[in-house]
């Protein structure tokens, strides 16, 4: 057995090092996904989004899967981050539960706690299309339901 050559290991260390930086990388895109799901970054118009925690819920599932699926591959640095990253959303996420937020509608949805129902979300109302709910009621505009129906 031969011991790599300095040139390997050089080579070995570049890409340890890019994909340090890639991993860090994806775990900033996923934060600020979040974020702008839980309204607290602004768009690149400078504008706010309205909440959405369902969308929230997801990029911090995402990360926490990563968190699971990475233990005992990570630096001491991207451990580190990834978990300040996700005890940061985590945070917010519960600020915005608290706050009263329950709708991806614009704040002027004044029943904040009677959440939307689920006939607007699609004109197809069996039990397998559930998942597909979640994530179709999410694009429509204000007539959400009236653009469903044929």
């Amino acid at each position: 057995m031969t011991e790599p050559s300095s040139g390997q290991r050089a080579t070995q260390s570049q890409q340890e090092l890019q994909n340090s930086e890639l991993f860090i990388s994806l775990v900033v895109q996923l934060t600020q996904m979040a974020l702008i799901a839980l309204g607290r970054e602004k768009l690149q118009d400078g504008t706010r989004p309205s909440v959405d925690l369902e969308v929230a819920q997801f990029y911090i599932d995402t990360l926490e899967m990563l968190e699971a699926k990475t233990r005992g591959n990570l630096g001491p640095a991207e451990h580190d981050f990834l978990t300040r990253q996700l005890m940061t959303l985590r945070m917010c996420f519960v600020e915005a539960v608290e706050s009263g937020v329950t709708s991806a509608r614009p704040a002027e949805s004044s029943s904040a706690s009677a959440p939307k129902p689920q006939e607007t979300v699609g004109d197809q109302p069996t039990g397998t299309e559930e998942s597909k709910k979640r994530f179709v009621k999410k694009y429509g505009a204000e007539g959400d339901s009236a653009s469903h129906s044929s």
